[in-house]
């Protein structure tokens, strides 16, 4: 009786052993970071790594909104989210990206319509710098984002690099373009609305004030 116990013990404890193979389970520590990308990820059109996603180079002229988003789906990406494109800021806590420990902060993260009649003290940035020293790539000017998106709203909101501002303009309006990558895209390979190729080199742009 005590060697079948004991051999029923020893089957337990292997039991045991071979289910702890390293899965996390439910705690999302498993390694895979979802739309988050690696440093090593980010090649061709989206050689730039920063916040968990892959950047391309700024485009070398400025345009409206519908014509940026074309321009970044040719790339093979999208325009980035408002919230997004705030973390490139640097040296401008206000404005920052996510928010600093500080009580004075602009607080457009998801905006719609009703942000429009609302832009906070603390969105206007601050003083201006052509140096690039509000842009973690270096740049200066206003980029456009993705937000809003809804096609009834004819203003998309921007960050300008030269202030660390982020505030809202007409879509006909000219402003720069930088795009990223969707995890979708960089797997396969495939522009994602055409499911063709993307064979498009990168190119370094100059900058334009």
């Amino acid at each position: 009786m005590k060697k079948i116990l004991f051999t029923l013990l020893l089957l337990s404890v292997f039991v045991v052993v071979s289910c702890d193979d390293g899965d996390t389970g439910d705690t999302g520590n498993t390694g895979d970071t979802g739309d988050m990308f690696n440093p090593e990820d980010c090649t061709d059109n989206f050689p730039h790594y920063h916040a968990g996603l892959c950047w391309s180079d700024k485009a070398s002229n400025a345009m409206n909104l519908d014509d940026a988003n074309s321009y970044c789906e040719g790339l093979g990406g999208r325009l980035p989210k408002i919230q997004e494109l705030r973390t490139l800021i640097q040296n401008c806590p206000q404005t920052e990206y996510p928010q600093p420990e500080q009580e004075d902060w602009c607080e457009i993260e998801y905006p719609d319509k009703s942000s429009i009649t609302y832009i906070a003290t603390a969105c206007n940035g601050c003083a201006s710098d052509n140096t690039g020293k509000y842009s973690v790539f270096g740049d200066a000017g206003w980029f456009w984002s993705s937000s809003p998106t809804e096609e009834e709203f004819p203003h998309g909101f921007y960050v300008n690099f030269t202030t660390g501002a982020v505030n809202h303009s007409d879509d006909l309006d000219l402003g720069y373009v930088i795009c990223v990558i969707t995890r979708v895209a960089i797997s396969l390979h495939i522009h994602p609305s055409h499911n063709s190729e993307c064979t498009p080199k990168c190119k370094k742009h100059p900058d334009k004030d």
